[in-house]
């Protein structure tokens, strides 16, 4: 993301150039920017690096951070300011907010704040802006969406990278999943009186059941809409692609399901929970354990080719963790944490405070997160038949 503190007489503001090219990266982008702006008490201007995509995520209001309400005249002069302060179009390094000069460039950019645990440990309410609430509301309304509990679901396919030309590395098709391993799991969801809203984009495979809206592949579908489901979701349900920082910017509790990042896409709250994908090794036909899983011989050779194959998660297992979510924000199993959750969550700990952890971490603090492995996969997750 690119930044920059501006006094322009009497306007002081934070600009922030969210990185629109990538949905994941802009939804990042977006809860950085509600953050820094708290910490330096200024309203924000958000100059998107490509002004006409992602418009209803850029035009999100936060509840305590003023947007900047500029005229042409003065957006002019923000840019030109960006453009005289350094080389490079509205880039700033905001060093002297650091404490004291302390710290990476890094951490004296974004006022030595760890905006992993910022984003887990101080909740940002939005809300969309108000002529985009009242079409997606009404939109909605004519899709069936009523007042019933609301669950998100997002699977990825791969289809929209391949739409785009993209061709996608086995890093990224490892993340892929089939919808059809979901049915039990949004079936279940529905006979317990929600409605589920699966959201996407439309080369994705078409789902109909009952009780589902299929926003994805719907001729109605906007992002919007999307991020007005997600607003109002009990939880939402996604593997690690752009969706799944959706939860941490609106807060929203998330089970991550299909999980192949470690450490990076570990639960952030209390309420989250996630499953990750078996991971089996080629050589000897077995699928790792988490510890196993957590060796700098297994995280060297994650993604080269051919070393791993990486299983998804069953019918049956995201129905278990589609259950314990359900019964986690509730608020009757929240404190039902097992102690082999909490015993991977240990696990998870040691590896970051071990030597290779710490060098992987780059000499920086890398907060995990309060989350836990579901149950049940935390429980199997030793006797995976590959």
């Amino acid at each position: 993301m690119q930044y920059a503190s501006l006094a322009l007489g009497p306007l002081r503001l934070l600009l922030t150039r969210p990185d629109t090219g990538a949905y994941g990266n802009a939804i990042l982008n977006m809860a950085w920017s509600f953050h820094l702006a708290r910490a330096v008490e200024a309203p924000l201007y958000v100059w998107p690096t490509v002004p006409d995509r992602l418009q209803d995520l850029t035009s999100l209001e936060c509840e305590g951070v003023p947007r900047a309400r500029v005229t042409a005249l003065r957006t002019a002069l923000i840019r030109w300011a960006c453009r005289a302060r350094v080389s490079g179009i509205g880039v700033g390094t905001l060093e002297d907010f650091g404490p004291g000069g302390r710290g990476t460039p890094e951490e004296r950019a974004y006022f030595g704040l760890d905006l992993r645990e910022r984003c887990a440990t101080v909740p940002l309410r939005l809300r969309l802006a108000p002529d985009r609430e009242e079409v997606a509301r009404r939109t909605a309304a004519v899709l069936g969406v009523d007042s019933r509990p609301l669950v998100t679901l997002h699977v990825r396919e791969g289809g929209h990278a391949a739409d785009k030309g993209a061709v996608d590395r086995q890093k990224d098709t490892a993340r892929n999943a089939r919808i059809e391993t979901y049915t039990e799991a949004v079936d279940w969801l529905v006979s317990r009186g929600f409605q589920v809203v699966r959201i996407g984009d439309p080369t994705m495979t078409p789902f109909r059941r009952p009780g589902v809206v299929d926003l994805a592949t719907s001729p109605v579908r906007s992002l919007a809409l999307e991020l007005w489901c997600v607003l109002r979701s009990a939880f939402l349900v996604t593997g690690d692609s752009g969706p799944f920082n959706l939860s941490v910017l609106t807060g929203v509790p998330l089970l991550g399901v299909n999980i192949t990042h470690l450490i990076g896409a570990y639960p952030l709250r209390p309420h989250d929970r996630s499953i990750l994908k078996h991971t089996v090794d080629t050589e000897t036909g077995r699928a790792l354990s988490l510890d196993a899983m957590l060796t700098p011989a297994h995280l060297k050779q994650r993604w080269v080719e051919g070393r791993y194959r990486f299983l998804d998660n069953s019918p049956q297992e995201i129905q278990a963790a589609v259950e314990e979510m359900v019964d986690v924000t509730s608020g009757a199993g929240a404190a039902r944490v097992t102690a082999a959750q909490r015993a991977a969550r240990e696990a998870m700990s040691r590896f970051l405070e071990s030597d290779y952890g710490r060098r992987k971490q780059k000499g920086r603090t890398f907060y995990l997160g309060a989350g836990y492995f579901g149950r049940d996969w935390t429980g199997q997750a030793n006797r995976v038949s590959a």
